[in-house]
């Protein structure tokens, strides 16, 4: 499993559609990706049958659209900022997520944000 560390979610206001930024991994996405996700604080995008990818501390004003979605858009990012790889991943809402929070590391820019809550 891949912890991302730094990622972005945007929702459109218009259309109610999630998108999903990363940086770029390596190899191409399978066909049939799906995001995990339980309403908490953690998803679980399943990239490749065999690349998991955790992203964690997810935005409070989030957490509702994304329980409200039946796809998301993924786009990965390169080095320099430019679009890399784009698709669709189908959301999969479940109970819960067993992850052991011992290891995960908050991103800054979760801290931060959570000061101004």
């Amino acid at each position: 499993m891949i912890q991302e560390k730094d990622f972005e979610i945007f929702l459109n206001p218009d259309t109610d559609e999630i998108m999903i930024m990363i940086s770029e991994k390596e190899g191409m996405n399978e066909r049939g990706c799906s995001l995990i996700y339980d309403g908490k604080d953690h998803a679980l995008l399943y990239r490749t049958s065999r690349q998991i990818i955790l992203l964690d501390y997810i935005n409070p004003l989030m957490k509702e659209p994304l329980l409200k979605q039946k796809n998301v858009y993924v786009i990965e990012i390169g080095h320099k900022g430019n679009v890399l790889n784009e698709y669709t991943a189908r959301v999969k809402i479940v109970p819960e997520i067993p992850l052991d929070e011992v290891d995960l590391e908050p991103p800054s820019h979760y801290l931060k944000n959570k000061e101004d809550l």
